[in-house]
């Protein structure tokens, strides 16, 4: 066995040197065998090669400039694998029951940026990043409280000083990704939004609230909406500050709508309603015509 492994390494080494000799131009790609578990591949440019052993261990490297990568898979199934470039690097790795870790980084227009992840066979997820530029986020996901369904968490911030803001959101969804319901809520310095939205069947529905900061000026405002398969619909909103309130609301029914809106401030009110246009068929006069009676005197 020795005496064999002598014999390979001294081929591989006189294939090697003679392959230097030759004009890079030239130079051809070599087939290189190690054994009986080991394969490759040089050229110029690109070195390659792959194993495998009596026991069911193999893995695989491949080398570019500027770009190596490699794998490795043991008997159990469990595997793993990474990836460098000039500019990001990327790995991962999944055990025999099928959980997976995942991460990687990037530098890309003078920010680095990382991120990592975990994910289970029976549902659940986390996972999160950061840059050098002072963006953080991170979600996390888990089967949802219907069967058949998983929710997902989600939120980021960005820490930029007086233009500082951060963001949530949440979804509701079917295992095959189809939404059933969410919502989502911002804040900055400016102002404050949320929103919520949801669906059963043919029937949806949402709602809208935020506030505008603006010191005594600030102002508050709603909105919420259903709509039962176009059929009929709903629709009620509203702003408020210290200078004034106003509503407005909608109901529909096929084509036909009915609205009203208020409007309070310093100076009055008013209070609008629109009522859907009646049409009323033209009803036909009678008409009569009164027959002519001769009357004939004979004496």
């Amino acid at each position: 066995m020795k005496t064999i492994r002598l014999m390979s390494a001294v081929v591989v080494t006189a294939a090697v040197c003679a392959w230097s000799a030759v004009a890079p131009a030239q130079q051809p790609r070599l087939n290189v065998r190690y054994g009986q578990g080991f394969q490759g591949t040089v050229s110029r440019n690109h070195v390659s090669g792959q194993f495998r052993n009596e026991n069911g261990h193999s893995g695989q490297v491949q080398y570019r400039p500027g770009d190596v990568q490699g794998g490795y898979r043991a008997p159990d199934g469990s595997n793993a694998t990474a990836r460098f470039t000039t500019n990001s690097g990327q790995f991962g790795y999944r055990d025999q029951q099928g959980n997976g870790y995942s991460g990687g980084y990037n530098n890309q227009n003078g920010a680095t940026a990382v991120h990592g992840g975990y994910r289970t066979t029976d549902g659940y997820s986390y996972g999160g990043g950061a840059d050098s530029r002072g963006n953080v986020r991170g979600n996390y996901g888990r089967p949802g409280f219907i069967p058949g369904t998983t929710e997902r968490f989600g939120g980021e911030a960005s820490f930029q000083g007086r233009n500082s803001s951060a963001r949530g959101t949440y979804d509701l969804q079917t295992v095959n990704g189809q939404r059933i319901a969410g919502g989502n809520s911002s804040l900055n310095r400016t102002e404050y939004q949320q929103s919520q939205d949801g669906r059963i069947g043919g029937i949806t529905g949402g709602q809208n609230v935020g506030v505008r900061f603006q010191g005594v000026n600030s102002e508050f405002n709603g909105r919420q909406n259903i709509n039962v398969g176009g059929a009929a619909r709903a629709e009620v909103g509203g702003r408020a500050s210290i200078n004034s309130v106003n509503g407005q609301g909608r109901i529909g029914v096929g084509g036909t709508n009915i609205g009203i809106s208020a409007n309070l401030n310093r100076d009055g009110g008013h209070l609008r309603i629109a009522l859907p246009k009646i049409t009323v068929p033209k009803i036909p006069t009678p008409s009569f015509s009164v027959p002519k009676v001769k009357v004939k005197f004979g004496f």
